[in-house]
């Protein structure tokens, strides 16, 4: 089930503010996949985003907060990964009667920026877990002096 949800109605071309509490069971159900989990000793991450309407698109921009821990790629302990990143997205409006979807998308490098909502509700939990995600170091350590598995 969709927890974090924008009804596109309630936003005009003024904007509205949202607040989104990333509780421990939304990020262990959206992280369960994944060896990236929250910190034991945080509490929840937070999501605050403003919404704005261009024309028939929302414009997002925003911040995503979170305390997360993932595997050590030296040693195997726990590596932090504090979560404090900015969030921009644009969303495009697509219908029968609005911006048809072609049978074939071609997408060009300013589509790589934009996402597609259709009706009046825009979902942003998988966007939301891409974007944790794409926070976690490639190769994360649990420290900067960490010499691995003895």
């Amino acid at each position: 089930m969709a927890d974090l949800v924008l009804n596109v109605q309630d936003i005009d071309e003024a904007g509205k503010s949202y607040d989104f509490p990333l509780t421990r069971e939304w990020l262990a159900q959206a992280l369960g996949d994944t060896d990236v989990s929250l910190a034991p000793e945080a509490g929840e991450g937070h999501l605050a985003l403003r919404a704005q309407k261009q024309g028939d698109d929302v414009v997002l921009t925003g911040r995503l907060r979170a305390a997360l821990v993932t595997p050590c790629s030296r040693c195997l302990e726990p590596a932090p990964v504090p979560v404090d990143a900015e969030v921009g997205n644009l969303f495009t409006a697509r219908g029968p009667a609005l911006r048809a979807e072609p049978d074939e998308l071609e997408l060009t490098p300013e589509d790589l920026d934009r996402e597609f909502f259709s009706g009046d509700r825009i979902v942003l939990d998988d966007i939301v877990r891409e974007y944790l995600l794409l926070e976690v170091p490639i190769q994360p350590v649990c420290e900067p002096g960490c010499e691995g598995i003895p």
